[in-house]
């Protein structure tokens, strides 16, 4: 039996076969990884909103109000580019911050009519 493996073993075939294995595998996982790490990029970047989208939500929030959303309105084509990065990154953040605070007054108004409804007795 030991002679057979041997013999299939020494074949060049196989010898070729079983360097080209792990080669193989080593280069499918890492293609696998960068698929996996190009992918997750892809959804951070798609998930990640402008600062457009955060200098529109800061308008609204604020109801037009302050001069730079004034002055915004009439520069056509407004862009993130016309504003300072750490103007751009305070509107963010504050936008951020709005929206968390919102939500959670949201869940805090939830939590409450939950508690009102399991606080009602049934009628027998």
């Amino acid at each position: 039996m030991k002679d057979k493996i041997k013999k299939i073993l020494d074949n060049e075939w196989v010898q070729s076969f079983l360097f080209i294995l792990p080669v193989a595998v080593m280069i499918v996982s890492l293609l696998g990884i960068s698929v996996n790490i190009i992918g997750t990029f892809i959804n951070d970047v798609q998930s990640e909103k402008g600062y457009e989208f955060y200098f529109e939500k800061y308008c609204t929030i604020k109801n037009n109000e302050p001069k730079i959303c004034v002055e915004a309105k009439t520069v056509e084509a407004f862009n993130s580019t016309l504003l300072s990065q750490k103007q751009m990154q305070e509107i963010k953040e504050f936008v951020k911050n709005y929206l968390e605070e919102e939500r959670i007054k949201e869940e805090n108004k939830m939590q409450e009519l939950k508690n009102r409804i399991q606080n009602y007795k049934i009628d027998e």
